[in-house]
């Protein structure tokens, strides 16, 4: 079984490959590229945004030809719903989707999935002493579910690397523990996107050749959250029960997983509220871009170290067994803040060094000025203008 899921993760890797070079080919034909037209955006260069097509192509043609996969009793659900994110991340990466109609689609996918495919969280799983839950309930809180991690891996998609990484991570836990559980189905659709994932990150490097766009996120989160939902209800006997089964804490793993894009999804959205704007009007104040823009980290630095933060916390909170639900989702709140915390302190010491900095040199010209006036005219319009108006902003902050 172990030579069958290495095989099949590197089939996925390099059709993935093999298409995002064939999408990058076209769409330098074609010109079909991301423009850099917004303020928000990181790279300067047009650059083709469809790689998600070629991570869909690799999964779909991948999964086809595995029984075990296709012997999955949803699985003509999940490949329409794949195909729905497809048409949608296509049709937004190269003419855009306004916010309302992404999510009536979305709405659509997950309405599908619940009440057709029958891929429903049916339980809160003794979390606050709350156990079934009733099935207009269950659709409720599935439709939101899904929605709600869609959106979460779509909005860190920021940055090269960072959404295919932490969704590579994602899917790979997944598919350790469907295989340990037995539903050999799923962990190799787990795999199956992990390898296509992995053939688009080769890619991705920076100076990245290619983005996976909204297509690509879109459908990581799909998959991601649909992964979630399963591995919640194969467990969920043994989550209820706190018997002595392989997994008892289904729902801390969940959320130790989906904690990074979740925390930084309701932050920002809690952030443009509180600054009277649309929670879905893009800007640059993601955890990933305060690491890019204020500590000047690049941009696979900080994807290594959200994934490295995602470990970390998922480590924490599966190590802490047979203390209920309740204690390790409250461990898992206070490290994200304290982690959230820790960054904004390194943003404000640096800004502090800065602004220190600024005022020194400024000390030092006031005490020692240039001998030749028409030198300093010269310098004071080209060089300390050029080094000064940053510092200058931050003295005024």
């Amino acid at each position: 079984m172990l030579l069958t899921n290495i095989l099949i993760f590197i089939l996925s890797a390099i059709l993935s490959a093999r298409g995002i070079k064939s999408i990058i080919r076209i769409s330098h034909k074609k010109h079909l590229f991301d423009e850099p037209t917004e303020a928000r955006k990181l790279h300067k260069s047009k650059t083709p945004n469809l790689g998600g097509a070629a991570i869909i192509g690799a999964c779909m043609i991948v999964s086809s030809l595995l029984p075990m996969v296709n012997g999955i009793k949803d699985i003509s659900y999940l490949a329409t719903a794949s195909m729905c994110i497809l048409i949608l991340g296509i049709t937004d990466d190269l003419e855009g989707v306004k916010p309302i109609h992404k999510l009536i689609v979305q709405l659509v996918i997950s309405l599908m999935l619940s009440i057709v495919a029958d891929i429903r969280i049916n339980s809160l799983y003794g979390i606050f002493g709350v156990n079934e839950i009733g099935y207009t309930a269950s659709i409720m809180l599935t439709a939101l579910f899904i929605i709600s991690v869609i959106n979460s891996i779509n909005l860190i998609d920021g940055i090269n690397w960072l959404a295919g990484s932490i969704s590579l991570l994602i899917c790979g836990v997944y598919a350790f523990f469907f295989h340990l559980s037995g539903d050999a189905g799923y962990g190799l659709l787990a795999i199956s996107v992990a390898g296509s994932i992995c053939g688009f990150l080769w890619y991705n490097k920076t100076p990245a050749r290619i983005f996976m766009g909204d297509t690509g996120s879109l459908f990581l989160g799909l998959a991601v959250a649909i992964f979630s939902i399963r591995f919640l209800e194969l467990h969920r006997d043994a989550t209820v029960a706190m018997n002595n089964s392989v997994i008892t804490n289904a729902p801390v793993i969940v959320m130790a997983l989906l904690i990074v894009p979740a925390y930084d999804t309701i932050r920002i959205f809690l952030l443009r509220l509180s600054q009277k704007k649309s929670p879905f009007k893009a800007d640059r104040n993601h955890l990933h871009h305060l690491l890019v823009d204020e500590l000047g980290l690049g941009h696979i630095h900080t994807s290594i170290i959200l994934v490295i933060t995602t470990g970390f916390i998922f480590t924490i909170a599966t190590s802490l067994k047979g203390v209920g639900l309740e204690l390790p989702i409250y461990i898992i709140l206070v490290m994200a803040g304290s982690l959230n915390m820790l960054l904004i302190f390194a943003i404000r010491m640096k800004r502090r060094n800065q602004k220190k900095s600024y005022q020194h040199s400024m000390d030092i010209k006031a005490k020692f000025p240039p001998p030749f006036p028409h030198v300093s005219k010269i310098a004071n319009t080209t060089i300390i203008s050029r080094q000064t108006e940053s510092l200058k902003e931050i003295a005024e902050s």
